[in-house]
């Protein structure tokens, strides 16, 4: 009668199985948070860049940046839809931020509205976008995005820079 010998893994072979899985799960699952981080970025620098669009619309029906009050378009709220007092639609909806801890931030000069910049805050410390003085990421000082401190990336109209409204300074 011939025996048969019953084979399985050791214990710790299946404590090697075990590590190795378990170091590519963290791996995986931080690549995946990186690539939202930067996914949700995108999404804010589009978000900006259709205000501006919408914004130089009006700049030329009107003559003028729409003003600004406390951050926002002067009487709209990011996510509402930006129409004239002539029913001239334009946008259907103000970008906003997904997140309730997150704001975009939008301000023109004083008088005439004839420049305009608009903030937010990139989650992706490594965005090439980010001002950066030598080794320090900087923010806009004086800006409001809602997270605790101030908005790192901006866009403005052609006749200006987002540093003549706010300065940049070190984290």
């Amino acid at each position: 009668m011939k025996k048969s010998l019953a084979r399985g893994f050791t214990l710790v072979e299946l404590l090697i199985v075990m590590v190795i899985l378990g170091i590519l799960t963290t791996i995986v699952a931080s690549s995946f948070s990186s690539s939202q981080e930067k996914a949700r970025d995108t999404r804010r620098k589009n978000d900006l860049n259709a205000v501006a669009k919408a914004i130089e619309v009006y700049f030329n029906d009107k003559g003028n940046y729409p003003p600004c009050n406390s951050g926002y378009i002067d009487g709209f709220s990011w996510g509402d839809e930006f129409i004239d007092a002539n029913g001239t639609i334009y946008m259907v909806k103000l970008p906003q931020e997904k997140t309730s801890t997150r704001n975009y931030y939008y301000v023109t000069e004083g008088g005439q509205n004839q420049t305009y910049a608009i903030y937010a805050r990139l989650e992706n410390d490594q965005d090439k976008d980010i001002p950066i003085n030598g080794e320090a990421y900087q923010y806009y000082s004086g800006t409001d995005c809602g997270v605790g401190s101030g908005c790192n990336y901006a866009i403005s109209s052609s006749n200006t820079t987002p540093e003549t409204f706010f300065p940049l300074v070190d984290e």
